[in-house]
Order: C-alpha cells, then sequence, then structure tokens
C-alpha cells in the first residue's frame, strides 16, 4: 500500500515502524486503534455502547550492551460489555482483516473455542517490532459475559532521547 492508497475511507501514510521511537510507536498505535473502533462502531450494532477506554502499561527491558534499555507497551485498548450475534463477529474479523492488512501485518484466527465456547481471538503480528493487534470477542453463554475487546502491544523500542544519543555516540566514534 502506497501513502495515497485510501484506508476505510480515509487517505493514510503507513509509517515505517522498524526505525521509529517507542514514544511514536505508542501514539501512531494508540491514534490508529482509536481510528479502527470509529471505523467497526457503525457497522456493528454497538447501540448506546460505551468504549472503556483502557491505558497502556510501560514495560522496561533490561539494560543492553550499550547502556540503554528498550522500552514496550501493553494492555492499551478498548473494551465494552456489548451482545453480540455469530454474523456480528464475521463483520468485526472482515474490518480486521482489512485494517491488518493495511499495515502488512500477519493475521491469525484462533478457532479452537469458536464452535464450543462462542469465544472468538483474532491477532495480527508485526514480526520485525513485535508489535500486535488482538481483538477478543465472547457471545453470551453459561461461560461467557459478553464483550468485545481490542487491543496493542508495541514491541520493545529505545526511547527517542537514546535513539539520539546512540546516534550521537556512533558519529562522534567515526
Amino acid at each position: 500500500m502506497n501513502d495515497n492508497e485510501e484506508m476505510n475511507g480515509h487517505y493514510k501514510s503507513i509509517p515505517a515502524f522498524e526505525n521509529i521511537s517507542f514514544e511514536s510507536a505508542k501514539k501512531i498505535w494508540e491514534e490508529d486503534i482509536s481510528d479502527f473502533i470509529k471505523t467497526i462502531s457503525p457497522e456493528i450494532p454497538f447501540n448506546n455502547v460505551e468504549w472503556e477506554k483502557r491505558k497502556m502499561c510501560i514495560n522496561v527491558y533490561q539494560t543492553d550492551e550499550n547502556g540503554f534499555k528498550k522500552r514496550g507497551g501493553s494492555g492499551y485498548g478498548y473494551f465494552a460489555e456489548v451482545v453480540l450475534q455469530k454474523e456480528n463477529v464475521e463483520k468485526i474479523w472482515s474490518l480486521f482483516e482489512q485494517f491488518s492488512n493495511n499495515y502488512d501485518l500477519k493475521i491469525e484466527r484462533w478457532r479452537n473455542n469458536e464452535k464450543d465456547l462462542d469465544r472468538y481471538h483474532f491477532e495480527a503480528r508485526n514480526d520485525k517490532t513485535n508489535d500486535s493487534i488482538s481483538c477478543n470477542i465472547n457471545l453470551p453463554n453459561e461461560w461467557n459475559n459478553p464483550y468485545v475487546s481490542i487491543s496493542v502491544f508495541v514491541g520493545g523500542r529505545y526511547r527517542q532521547i537514546d535513539l539520539d544519543s546512540i546516534k550521537n555516540s556512533k558519529e562522534s566514534d567515526k
């Protein structure tokens, strides 16, 4: 997809996630997941459903050989208690595939619990950065509280200040 292609009715430039800071990746994913929620909401019967926005937990990795620590983020996303039907799940799956393909992500649908438990799980991953997006849906039954949850994991990256220090260090070594 090039920078001028249309995504869900909007023209969107897809960033190269491999060479950006943690802060930049976090901001981009937060904005794009929010846009995805806005995209699916009119498509699905979410009458008077309140989306609960969940904050990202920042994980600090061990110090590397350069003396810097990467950061990763997990848990950011949206959650809604809502009763859906199987056809709604298929529509969400279709939109999830479209969204994930726009980012050239590897998509997986875990079907193990769909038939017997009415639990649906979709995941899309960038193998280069370890970023991932997941969608969990429970349909109502005796084992499930019905809900939809969409969350993002931001793979380990350096902060911008660390990237600048690494760059300056390499330039001074020349």
